[in-house]
């Protein structure tokens, strides 16, 4: 059976609790990808005159270091199971983003873990639940 897993990722027990469970269930099923999406609001938003309030390296030694961790980390972990993996990063609200990825993939499933952030924590790491 050709099953499609958009898995959302943070980081988090949680989420890498979510991965390991999408994995178990494509293993199981002829054909089955993984798409694993990270996304995250602008990690240092403008003021009101849309003047921002942090260096333009900064934004993006963060963006490059979260591509990092999806390309090469979690969507490694995939590809060692045998599970064909698409890795996303994204910018913006994670289920705004997730849902636009399931759709955009068509996906059957959408696979997400649940863990507990402080306001600061979710603005800087994102979340997928």
């Amino acid at each position: 059976m050709n099953s499609t897993f958009v898995v959302g990722i943070d980081g988090s027990a949680a989420s890498l609790a979510a991965l390991r469970w999408a994995i178990d269930r494509a293993r199981s099923s002829a054909n089955s990808r993984i798409v694993i999406v990270h996304a995250a609001l602008t990690l240092f938003p403008a003021d009101h005159t849309g003047r921002t309030f942090y260096r333009e390296d900064e934004a993006e030694r963060y963006w490059d270091d979260v591509r990092a961790r999806v390309e090469h980390g979690y969507a490694g972990c995939v590809c060692e199971a045998g599970v064909p993996v698409v890795p996303r990063t994204v910018e913006g609200a994670p289920a705004d983003v997730i849902n636009a990825v399931a759709a955009q993939e068509d996906a059957d499933v959408i696979v997400l873990g649940n863990a507990r952030h402080s306001a600061v924590e979710e603005l800087c790491l994102g979340s997928v639940a």
